[in-house]
C-alpha cells in the first residue's frame, strides 16, 4: 500500500497594505496662485506569500479625509489636492484607504503648509517722471520710474510653527487695474503717465502706485 495524504494550497490573499505620497510634505500655494497644489495617494498591498511581490493596488481602494479644511481627496482614485477653497494647515492630515471589500485599510499622515498671512509690497509707491526719457518706443511720450513688487507670505498651520516672510514673488501673477496709468512687467511696475494705479494679484491683495 502506498501512504496517501492532503495537499491544500491557499489562495494568494492580500495580508496587508500601506499608503504613500511621493511627498509627505507640501505646501499649499493656491490661494496665492489660484492653481491647484496636486499629489497622488498610493497604495500597495503586501500578500501571504513569501514568493509573491507586494504590487500597487490603488484601483481597489477607496479613499477619504478628515482633514477637510486642509485638503481634498478624491474617492475613487485617490488623488489629492490643495486649493484656495481650503483654509488650514496641518502638521498631520491623515488619508484613510480602504479596501472595496472592506477588509484591509492603510493611512498615511501628510504635513501640509498654508498661507496664514500675505502681503503685496511695492519697493516705490510713487513713480516719477524722468526728465529728458522719453518712453522706449513710444519717442513722443515722456518716461517714468519703475518699482519691483513683492510677495511675501507667512505659512503654518495646525501644530505647526509659523514661518514668517518668505518671498513667493515667483509664484505671483501681477496686474495693473489701470494699465494706461501703469503697466507689469513679471515683477516690475513701470510707468507710463500721470494717475493712480492698484496692482493685485489672484488672492485680492492690493499695492497701490502713483505715478506722477
Amino acid at each position: 500500500s502506498h501512504p496517501s495524504g492532503e495537499l491544500r494550497v491557499e489562495a494568494v490573499v492580500a495580508t496587508g497594505a500601506h499608503a504613500y505620497t511621493a511627498s509627505a510634505e507640501l505646501v499649499n500655494t493656491a490661494p496665492l496662485t489660484g492653481t491647484a497644489v496636486t499629489a497622488q495617494v498610493v497604495v500597495v498591498e503586501h500578500y501571504n506569500r513569501a514568493n509573491t511581490a507586494s504590487a500597487v493596488a490603488t484601483t481597489s481602494y477607496a479613499c477619504s479625509t478628515n482633514s477637510t479644511a486642509v485638503l481634498a481627496v478624491d474617492n475613487a482614485s485617490c488623488a489629492l489636492s490643495l486649493t484656495g477653497a481650503h483654509t488650514a494647515g496641518a502638521a498631520s492630515a491623515a488619508i484613510i484607504a480602504v479596501s472595496t471589500d472592506g477588509v484591509l485599510t492603510a493611512q498615511t499622515p501628510l504635513r501640509v503648509w498654508y498661507p496664514v498671512a500675505a502681503s503685496l509690497r511695492v519697493s516705490d509707491d510713487a513713480l516719477q517722471r524722468v526728465h529728458g526719457l522719453m518712453r522706449p518706443g513710444a519717442c513722443a511720450q515722456p518716461g517714468y520710474q519703475s518699482a519691483e513688487l513683492a510677495l511675501v507670505a507667512d505659512f503654518g498651520g495646525e501644530a505647526l510653527p509659523t514661518v514668517s516672510g518668505v518671498d513667493v514673488t515667483s509664484l505671483a501673477t501681477f496686474v495693473s487695474n489701470a494699465t494706461s496709468v501703469a503697466a507689469v512687467s513679471g515683477a516690475t511696475v513701470i510707468g507710463l503717465s500721470a494717475g493712480v494705479a492698484t496692482v493685485s494679484l489672484g488672492n485680492g491683495a492690493t499695492s497701490g502706485a502713483s505715478v506722477g
